[in-house]
């Protein structure tokens, strides 16, 4: 038996949910959601987003920051389902564009973005050191 369960919009101090929309859209902010699949009770593949805004395009997004596949249930469907859950609740707060990225190594991920109809942007990453430079030298 196959379940999906969201994990998003965490509660306040009083127990009410947040408005992700709200801090997500307003600010900037970002906030942690997650989605987990599960086959009986053993947790077989998860998604995490944030909900994020990017400044050249002028408008929010979800970003699918973490989305893996246990093996062995891989080419079963359940990956798509998951990451279907995840795009109907960006189109639900109205986040046209949703991202996610991955390795330019992991062919398989690469495959399987493109058979959801995604088309791979151009990017290159930075990560500074930071106990390098001007900075440090000081």
């Amino acid at each position: 038996m196959y379940r999906a369960r969201h994990l998003g919009a965490p509660r306040t101090r009083q127990g009410r949910r947040t408005s992700a929309v709200g801090r997500g859209a307003e600010c900037g902010a970002t906030e942690a959601l997650a989605w987990l699949a599960f086959v009986t009770e053993t947790a077989v593949d998860y998604a995490r987003a944030t909900l994020d805004f990017s400044t050249l395009d002028r408008t929010p997004f979800l970003h699918l920051d973490c989305f893996y596949v246990c093996k062995a249930w891989r080419s079963r469907a359940i990956g798509r389902r998951l990451w279907q859950l995840a795009r109907d609740h960006a189109v639900q707060l109205r986040f046209r564009p949703r991202q996610w990225q991955t390795p330019d190594w992991n062919e398989a991920a690469i495959r399987f973005c493109r058979r959801l109809g995604a088309t791979a942007r151009a990017k290159q990453r930075f990560t500074p050191d930071l106990g390098a430079g001007p900075a440090a030298a000081s």
